[in-house]
């Protein structure tokens, strides 16, 4: 008696939010991932949302939509650069496909979304201006600016989003790591955190030195 082949996994919603590797890969995965960076960057425009860092989230100054554009992509690019070299060091002479991984790692980011959407609600951007007007002010100020009630719920509920999403996507970028270049093990562990530690650095100096300069000189 054969064993039967294995069956193609039932789709779900939930199985797609939480490990959608299950069904998306090679250039599927990467045109999903690329269209889910780039709306994150279009819905993060209007509130002003900067992604400036593989793992960063600030609600701050207004900008082109370009500039939220090539924020979520540097950020794509940084993370999923560093994970491919260390799975190359990592996995030595074995193979894997590159489209693999930069796909998934593209798609991994879509909690972002969320935070983009969280971050229009009108307590946020209310609050938002206040703490922008205090910055601009030049002023030494030890306690944030008062607010409604209502404002600093939707400020600080906000910014409960911002760190579960960020830990939800740096989850969905380690399975994308895992199942891409079947990385297992501490050493793939360790791979995974020091590719993540050194992109956020990669990020962060491309987001001062080439995106700002840029932005100025517009």
């Amino acid at each position: 008696m054969t064993n039967p082949l294995p069956s193609t996994p039932a789709f779900s919603v939930w199985s797609a939010l939480w490990n959608p590797f299950r069904f998306f890969a090679g250039s599927t995965a990467l045109i999903s991932g690329i269209g889910i960076v780039l709306a994150t960057g279009a819905i993060a425009s209007v509130s002003s949302t900067h992604f400036d860092g593989v793992l960063d989230t600030h609600v701050g100054f207004p900008a082109p939509l370009w500039f939220f554009l090539l924020e979520g992509i540097v950020n794509w690019i940084s993370l999923a650069s560093c994970l491919w070299l260390g799975a190359v060091l990592l996995r030595e002479k074995r193979a894997f496909r590159a489209l693999d991984l930069f796909g998934t790692q593209a798609l991994a980011r879509w909690p972002f979304i969320i935070t983009a959407l969280v971050c229009l609600l009108p307590g946020v951007q209310t609050y938002q201006k206040k703490l922008l007007a205090l910055a601009k002010s030049g002023e030494t100020v030890l306690l944030p600016p008062a607010g409604t009630p209502t404002e600093l719920a939707s400020f600080w509920g906000a910014a409960l989003v911002m760190i579960f999403v960020t830990i939800w996507f740096v989850a969905l970028a380690w399975k994308s790591f895992r199942i891409s270049c079947d990385a297992r093990g501490g050493r793939a562990i360790v791979t995974f955190i020091l590719a993540i530690v050194i992109a956020e650095v990669i990020s962060k100096l491309l987001f001062l030195k080439v995106l700002l300069p840029l932005l100025k000189g517009t």
